[in-house]
């Protein structure tokens, strides 16, 4: 496995708070969800999949010139999200909430300069979402409708949007760095 790079937004600690309460009541009934450390809490707003140093670089100067159309704004936890459904759970979410839909404008404009930059990006439809945990076989999660696993939506103010760098481990995780941060335009 080699690194994967995408551009991502930070949450908050309150965000990670959330997925983290809500991922330990969910392993209580699925032991095997594998959780997601809260230092790699984040909504991936562009895969861009294996890039070489060079490309990475021309994506990081693309993301400079796009930061300064944007000002910051605000998100919410949504509901409990399973990809590919929850009958064959190997993902769990949370989705986000973008009223005024900075981030689905933000993902738009980024695909668009990104491809015109030469990317191949994910062909998947987009959903933002913070992941909570993974599964290694798919799980009927069915049992997630109940509402003890529903908890109060938590909103946050995005200022930033960040190039990351997955990287395998040997224990078959990755591990996630911030390579380039950039504050929104009315964020600094």
């Amino acid at each position: 496995m080699s690194d994967n790079f995408f551009i991502g937004i930070p949450v908050p600690q309150t965000v990670v708070s959330l997925i983290k309460e809500s991922g330990l009541l969910i392993k209580a009934a699925r032991p095997t969800l594998r959780l997601v450390p809260g230092v790699h809490a984040h909504i991936t707003v562009l895969f861009l999949g294996g890039l070489e140093k060079s490309q990475v670089l021309k994506f990081c100067e693309i993301m400079k010139n796009i930061k300064d159309s944007f000002s910051a704004f605000e998100l919410s936890s949504g509901s409990l999200l399973c990809f590919p459904n929850v009958k064959h759970a190997r993902v769990i979410t949370y989705s986000v909430q973008d009223p005024a839909r900075s981030l689905e404008r933000l993902h738009n404009t980024l695909e668009t300069s990104i491809l015109d930059g030469g990317a191949k990006i994910d062909s998947k439809p987009w959903k933002p979402h913070v992941t909570i945990g993974r599964f290694h076989e798919p799980r009927n999660l069915s049992i997630l409708s109940s509402s003890v696993f529903l908890k109060k939506p938590v909103s946050w103010t995005v200022n930033s949007m960040c190039m990351y760098r997955s990287e395998p481990l040997q224990s078959g995780g990755r591990r996630y760095s911030v390579l380039e941060e950039m504050m929104l335009n009315y964020a600094q």
